[in-house]
């Protein structure tokens, strides 16, 4: 017999497979591996048996003479499950010519289920586990949103709607976009992280309409030389069944189960042959309303009750539901309606070209912001600069009237800022960044440029939320300690720059050369991202 785990979130599920039953259970393991461990370290939350099974003589003649049951139906007929149903005091039996499903009446009280597979049980067998551990972390808490979802470093971006809304539509034409690579197709499992959502990916049977599919050459092309050489006879409205495995090597990703910082949802509305329009919802109770809109439930689907022994309550879901409200302004939140041609860059910054420039002080910030919007000026863009700082400049100024002392314009009491800073994190870590966010939201240039990001955790993750793209400036230390000294600041300090490296840059320029080189690197930059 093998033992493995499967190890996802609050959930272990220990496979206990029989030798015979290894050939049958092989795809069943190819599907989940990215989750299989040899054995965890936690407990098993559930254990599953698994034999091979000869369904002429496993199976008592009498139990094929009732009649069968219709467990499950779904628009994939491949997912469909009849089943004779079997009460044996405590347990309960699904029985047909391929599988049998034995579990408990309570898989709380009883965490054992049995299976018996052959080779075509694997994608009933699949969804049974599937939806097993989606109501195991339901019931401990975990939010589960229905959205495909892309991803780029450590951030997730998730597309959510109705069926038909154009998802798949709108992540196959984004992934036609540089840095983006496929994250998820079906769902996503959310958890809050300090004031950030984490967002787990989760493996699906891709289940593409024929019509997203033509409307992607490259896709259709695929489809047709190894899947169904007969696509061009189907209906626009046809959907096919593609496996995983083919589906992720088509998008040039293995998928990987590693969460993600949720930075953003796109809610798209196709509308063949309207140009695409975007804007962004800033209404907290819009947002709100939103989020509650495309949470996944397994009790809102059509067979929630053919696996009764375990059923959320869901009490602790919503209470993390609306934990998730208090950080939700961390993520950005877009409407998409027309054709779905998205480019998530343009989409997520508004059309407008969104800098951050970060960097230790004395390695060329400012002269790097400065510089961009001078080359933003020869390109006929216009361009704005918004700071973070400005509340603690502003506090600064007042500290100094108080003191009866004048601070020279653009100088820094580094010292007295840091503590500023401080003190109004403690009181609320976002009082920086969501007055930065009403600032922004006034401002109407084609480039705005930041040149004072520090924070890795808050901070930063707004501003990529917000569509900043962020440029990390770099220089010599004998440089830049030249150029500290020849600045006028009352005091210097720099704690607030102590971790810095763990923001994630889009881009690195060195400035220890020339001004003209560094104008020049700027200038390439800027071209480039727009």
């Amino acid at each position: 017999m093998t033992m493995v785990d499967l190890d996802f979130l609050n959930t272990v599920i220990r496979f206990e497979i029989s030798p015979d039953a290894e050939p049958a259970f092989e795809p069943i393991r190819r599907f989940f591996r990215h989750l299989l461990v040899p054995l965890s370290d936690r407990s098993a939350t559930f254990t599953i048996k698994v034999d091979a099974y000869e369904p002429e003589a496993d199976v008592d003649q009498r139990i094929w003479d009732t009649e069968q049951s219709v467990i499950r139906r779904s628009s994939a007929a491949e997912f469909n499950f009849d089943a004779h149903v079997v009460e044996e005091g405590e347990r309960r039996r699904y029985v047909n010519r391929t599988t049998v499903v034995d579990v408990p009446k309570d898989a709380r009280s009883d965490g054992l289920f049995r299976l018996r597979i052959t080779a075509g049980s694997a994608i009933q067998v699949i969804d049974f586990v599937r939806d097993l551990i989606i109501r195991n972390e339901e019931d401990l808490g975990t939010v589960v949103l229905h959205a495909s979802g892309l991803v780029r470093g450590g951030e997730a971006l998730i597309i959510a709607g109705a069926k038909g809304a154009g998802k798949t539509t709108t992540m196959l034409s984004a992934l036609r976009r540089p840095g983006w690579s496929y994250f998820t197709g079906d769902k996503v499992f959310c958890r809050r992280v300090g004031e950030t959502i984490e967002v787990y990916p989760w493996r699906d049977y891709p289940y593409v309409g024929v019509g997203t599919i033509r409307a992607d050459a490259r896709l259709e092309r695929l489809v047709r030389e190894q899947v169904d050489p007969g696509i061009d006879e189907r209906a626009a409205t046809d959907k096919l069944l593609i496996d995983p495995d083919l589906f992720e090597s088509w998008l040039g990703v293995e998928f990987s189960a590693q969460p993600r910082r949720l930075a953003a949802i796109l809610l798209p509305e196709v509308r063949p042959g309207e140009p695409l329009t975007t804007w962004q919802l800033r209404s907290e109770a819009e947002r709100w309303a939103h989020l509650n809109k495309i949470v996944d439930r397994q009790v809102d689907t059509t067979f929630f009750t053919w696996q009764s022994h375990l059923v959320p309550d869901y009490s602790a879901f919503y209470r993390s539901l609306a934990d998730l409200r208090e950080v939700l302004p961390s993520v950005a939140m877009v409407r998409l309606r027309g054709t779905l041609d998205v480019d998530p860059d343009r989409v997520l910054r508004g059309g407008v070209l969104r800098v951050a420039v970060i960097g230790l002080a004395g390695s060329g910030k400012s002269t790097t912001a400065s510089l961009l919007e001078e080359a933003a000026t020869a390109a006929g863009l216009s361009h704005a600069r918004v700071k973070l700082a400005k509340p603690l400049y502003d506090l600064q100024d007042s500290v100094y009237v108080a003191a009866g002392r004048a601070v020279g314009a653009g100088a820094q009491d580094q010292v007295l800022m840091e503590d500023l800073a401080d003190n109004l994190r403690r009181i609320n870590p976002r009082a920086l960044v969501d007055d930065f966010t009403v600032r922004l939201n006034t401002v109407d240039a084609d480039v705005i440029v930041n040149d004072d990001l520090r924070d890795p955790q808050v901070d930063a993750v707004a501003l990529r939320a917000l569509g900043f793209r962020v440029v990390r400036v770099r220089c010599d230390e004998d440089l830049r300690q030249k150029r500290l000294a020849e600045r006028r600041d009352p005091t210097r300090a720099d704690r607030s720059t102590r971790r810095l490296e763990e923001i994630e840059a889009d881009l690195e320029l060195d400035n220890s050369g020339d001004l003209d080189g560094h104008r020049a690197a700027v200038r390439d930059l800027l071209e480039g991202w727009l």
